[in-house]
């Protein structure tokens, strides 16, 4: 198991995501059916990928990579007070074999917007100067999105060089 919402420890009692023989699931247990399995890609192996579940009253999406991977129709969660755990499933069960990062849970349903936008922080900055006059040379870069820090204070980078 990747991470799951349990109600009192209990496996498969609220929701989670997990891969089962490398396939990506995204599980969750509306209030008055059994649970719901949200099914998506195999992923490659040694190789890393982005996985959002989300819930927004009406639809449970599942992404990989920022690409929306499947929607089902999903009436209200089973809901009750329960731990939540991270590279496993309730009771302990279905330890992850691999390593996680950046895990998070947010309060309501992310868009297909933020979604991606999460996916892209993880980008590398590329900064390429197109100009050849021998001088000085100042450029000051701001990352304007908070995907690509919560601090904003600190997302200010200023280029000091000399063309020659």
């Amino acid at each position: 198991g990747i991470f799951e919402k349990t109600i009192a420890g209990a496996v498969n009692t609220q929701y989670s995501l997990l891969l089962e023989h490398g396939v990506v699931i995204f599980r969750a247990k509306p209030a008055s059916s059994p649970y719901l399995n949200l099914t998506g890609p195999t992923l490659a192996t040694n190789t890393w990928s982005h996985l959002v579940g989300t819930f927004d009253g009406a639809n449970l999406r599942l992404y990989v990579n920022a690409t929306l991977a499947g929607t089902v129709a999903a009436s209200t969660l089973a809901s009750g007070a329960g731990i939540s755990l991270i590279g496993r499933l309730g009771a302990g069960f279905y330890p992850f074999q691999g390593s996680l990062d950046e895990v998070a849970v947010f309060g309501s349903a992310l868009s297909a917007e933020r979604v991606a936008a999460h996916y892209q922080g993880g980008v590398s900055l590329r900064v390429v100067l197109g100009t050849t006059t021998p001088g000085p040379l100042t450029s000051t870069i701001t990352a304007s999105s908070p995907e690509a820090d919560i601090d904003p204070s600190n997302n200010s980078l200023t280029l000091n060089s000399t063309v020659q």
